[in-house]
C-alpha cells in the first residue's frame, strides 16, 4: 500500500512508544495525539495518555479538532483543569511528553512563540501552551516537518529548553543540568527520519531513516550539519499499521494523507 511521508512519521513514532508501554504520557494537541492513539491500538495498550487540557487516561473515540474538544473527555479517568494537568509535569506525574513546534534546533530546543527577533521584527505564532512545562520536566518527543527553516542551527526563541540553551542576550551555552531541569528531549520525529541525541555532544543525529528516503535528502533539508553515519533504514510500513492509522483518523483531520 502506498503511504505519505507524514503517515510514515506517525507510524514510526508509534513504534517508538512500544518501548514505553505502561508509562504515563502527556501529549499536546495535534499529531502527538494521533501518534499516541495509534501506539495504544497496536504497540502500547497499557500506556496512559493524558492531554494537556486536563483529560487523564483518555480513550479518545475520534481524533479531536481542538485542544478543548469535549469528546476528548469521553470515558477518561478524570477531567480536571489545564493548570492541574500541567502542574503534574513538575510533580513527576508523567514519564514521557510529546509536543510539536515551529522550529527545533540541534540541541532539541523548541520554538513555538515567534519567528524572528522577539525584541524586533518578528511573526507571532501559537505560543507555548503546555510546551514549556512538558519540555522542562519530562523525557520529551518532538514532532516537526523536515525543512531547513524548521530544523535550524539554533531556534529564534526558546519556548521549550533542550539539552543546551543560550544565556539571555548572549551566545554562551548553558547545559540543561545546570538549570536543574530533569528529563530532556529524547528524539525528533520528522516526515523523513527519526533523530536522537548524542550522549556526549547532546547534538541531534539521524538514527532511523524511513524506507525510500535518501540520506542526501535529509542532509539537504536540515538547517544544520547533521550526522547520518549512524543511520539505519527502518522496517517497511505494514498494511495493518496503515489501515489502523486511517481508521483512527478516518476524516483525515491532521492531513496526513
Amino acid at each position: 500500500m502506498e503511504y505519505s511521508q507524514l503517515e510514515a512519521a506517525v507510524i514510526f513514532a508509534a513504534r517508538e512508544l512500544s518501548k514505553h508501554d505502561g508509562k504515563n504520557l502527556i501529549a499536546g494537541i495535534g499529531l502527538p495525539v494521533l501518534v499516541t492513539k495509534l501506539a495504544k491500538e497496536l504497540y502500547a495498550p497499557n500506556i496512559k495518555i493524558n492531554i494537556e487540557s486536563g483529560s487523564f487516561d483518555v480513550l479518545i473515540p475520534e481524533i479531536p479538532v481542538s485542544l478543548f474538544g469535549p469528546r476528548i473527555s469521553y470515558r477518561c479517568s478524570a477531567q480536571l483543569s489545564n493548570l492541574h494537568s500541567l502542574a503534574g509535569t513538575g510533580r513527576g506525574d508523567y514519564e514521557i511528553g510529546f509536543i510539536g513546534g515551529a522550529q527545533v534546533d540541534k540541541y532539541g530546543n523548541v520554538n513555538s512563540t515567534v519567528i524572528g527577533n522577539y525584541l524586533g521584527k518578528h511573526k507571532r505564532i501559537a505560543g507555548s501552551g503546555g510546551a514549556v512545562d512538558i519540555g522542562c520536566f519530562t523525557n520529551t518527543i518532538i514532532i516537526v516537518a523536515h525543512h531547513p527553516k524548521k530544523l535550524v542551527e539554533f531556534v529564534d526563541y526558546i519556548t521549550t529548553p533542550g539539552w543546551k540553551v543560550k544565556k539571555p542576550f548572549s551566545d554562551e551555552l548553558v547545559d540543561r543540568e545546570e538549570l536543574g531541569l530533569p528529563g530532556g528531549p529524547m528524539m525528533i520525529v520528522t516526515n523523513l527520519c527519526i533523530m536522537k541525541f548524542d550522549d556526549k555532544t547532546k547534538e541531534a543525529y539521524v538514527e532511523t531513516i524511513y524506507p525510500g528516503v535518501k540520506e542526501e535528502e535529509i542532509v539537504k533539508m536540515t538547517g544544520f550539519d547533521v550526522d547520518v553515519s549512524r543511520a539505519k533504514v527502518g522496517e517497511e510500513v505494514t498494511k495493518e499499521e496503515l489501515e489502523t492509522l486511517r481508521k483512527i483518523d478516518i476524516l483525515n483531520i491532521y492531513r496526513t494523507r
